[in-house]
């Protein structure tokens, strides 16, 4: 099967300025996932969408060092960029419609976010291998959700009469019955990556139904998003709790 990596390195952020070129280990962001996709041999092609000069000038370095063919560099069109007209599963179709890579949806395509650093070769294989079952029309990673963030326990900080704000249970049934841990259905959260196959990406959703899910670590999975993510990556890398 024709597999695609989609890289999104978006240079614009409102959590966190140029977050697509923090460093973890003196290593971008994008060059994780750069990194991720180049060391895989089942992957066809190597697509990396930004409309940052410095993010696009990294790529077009790397691409260079590793002498690796498969990696397209692509700057991003102006109207694909300001991260609100269209969901991340309309740019991945738009930009490989336009590189005319796959047009003829044989294949299918993983996406690997520069904010999620730690995607580990053997997850990748797995995701890519689960597609040998023609049922599945998307597979992604998902890592069990920590007891305080289960979705039971999610609550709202809302004003009530204009003045004071109070903390409400979004699901306040829910939570009487499932007041402790083991009392808790299991909930799982998105991992680090997934894939789907290319005609069902023209449908503006990476997470096509049915979508199997591959259980990873809770260090595989960390999403960066602020400052603080950047930190708890750096912690990760230096304690040896990620590759």
């Amino acid at each position: 099967m024709y597999i695609t990596a989609f890289i999104p390195a978006r240079g614009g952020s409102v959590s966190m300025p140029d977050k697509n070129l923090a460093e973890i280990n003196a290593m971008p962001l994008t060059c994780w996932a750069m990194n991720s996709a180049c060391r895989n041999q089942l992957i066809s092609k190597i697509v990396v969408s930004s409309d940052s000069e410095e993010i696009l000038s990294l790529a077009e370095n790397w691409k260079a060092l590793s002498s690796d063919k498969r990696i397209v560099v692509s700057k991003r069109p102006k109207e694909l960029s300001d991260g609100i007209t269209y969901n991340i599963a309309e740019i991945a179709t738009k930009e490989l419609d336009r590189l005319d890579i796959d047009t003829f949806d044989k294949g299918a395509v993983l996406l690997l976010q520069p904010t999620s650093p730690f995607v580990k070769q053997s997850q990748i294989d797995k995701a890519i291998y689960s597609f040998s079952n023609p049922k599945i029309r998307s597979t992604q990673t998902i890592t069990p959700v920590l007891h305080n963030d289960h979705w039971i326990n999610q609550r709202r900080w809302v004003n009530i009469n204009g003045v004071d704000k109070y903390c409400l249970f979004t699901f306040w049934e829910d939570r009487l019955k499932g007041w402790n841990k083991q009392k808790k259905p299991p909930a799982y959260k998105f991992g680090n990556l997934v894939i789907t196959r290319r005609g069902d990406l023209r449908n503006k959703t990476f997470f096509a139904y049915p979508s199997a899910g591959i259980l990873i670590d809770r260090w595989s999975s960390l999403d960066i998003d602020t400052e603080d993510d950047v930190t708890l990556g750096r912690m990760y890398h230096k304690e040896g709790l990620v590759a």
